[in-house]
């Protein structure tokens, strides 16, 4: 048995070796930019207005990401990325919509939100021209929704419960990028990202397909390493 276990162990640390090998981490990405976040739930199905549902509101995403490439030439970009929200759980019928600190609990419970996205795209690249790389990144991606800036002393809990029901966290990811090498050591470019909320397709409420959708324009800084 002991010596089955020794095999075993050996087996695994000869795949593990074998896998880094095949990795190489060329260097970090930092980036930031707009983000609209698509509300489209301004009404409810009589046609009366949401109170305190706001317009699809622009907020700024920043994070960073290590591009990991496979020997094959794939490259797998691990990242995360913050940004800040207010939401508001409807007191109608317990929607979570973007709102702004103003609304006031009169229109529900509503907190301020820290928004983690968590995401393992999958990239091919292409080479342009001698200093420019065409990327596109396909992949999933968790959005953990932190609603941990309670206003006017609201309850939370319906906006916890909402984040994390329906697979509202679960967004696939697709990336479009533009690189330009300026020197040994750094890239510059921009990303068009779209996250698809996959959540809206089931939805009980009476929502398009767009509903919390994300749409970032991005700025991208590549930092190489050492070789």
């Amino acid at each position: 048995m002991k010596a089955r276990r020794l095999i075993l162990l050996i087996l695994i640390a000869l795949a593990l070796s074998h896998a880094a090998n095949a990795i190489s981490l060329p260097g970090i990405e930092l980036r930031a930019g707009p983000t609209w976040i698509g509300n489209g739930y301004r009404e409810y199905p009589d046609g009366s207005a949401v109170q305190g549902s706001d317009v699809s509101p622009l907020r700024v995403f920043g994070g960073a990401a290590l591009p990991l490439i496979l020997d094959n030439g794939m490259v797998i970009t691990p990242g995360m990325d913050l940004y800040w929200q207010e939401y508001l759980a409807a007191s109608e019928d317990g929607k979570v919509v973007p709102t702004q600190q103003e609304s006031g609990r009169a229109a529900g419970e509503l907190a301020g939100t820290l928004g983690i996205l968590l995401s393992v795209p999958v990239n091919w690249e292409w080479q342009l021209r001698e200093q420019l790389r065409l990327g596109v990144g396909v992949g999933p991606a968790l959005l953990i929704r932190l609603p941990i800036a309670p206003i006017d002393g609201s309850d939370v809990s319906p906006l916890w419960r909402y984040f994390y029901s329906g697979l509202r966290f679960v967004y696939p990811d697709t990336q479009l990028s533009l690189r330009y090498q300026v020197s040994e050591r750094f890239d510059f470019g921009g990303m068009l990202r779209v996250l698809w909320p996959v959540a809206s397709l089931w939805s009980a409420y009476d929502v398009p397909v767009w509903d919390e959708m994300k749409i970032s324009l991005m700025a991208l800084v590549r930092y190489h390493f050492n070789d």
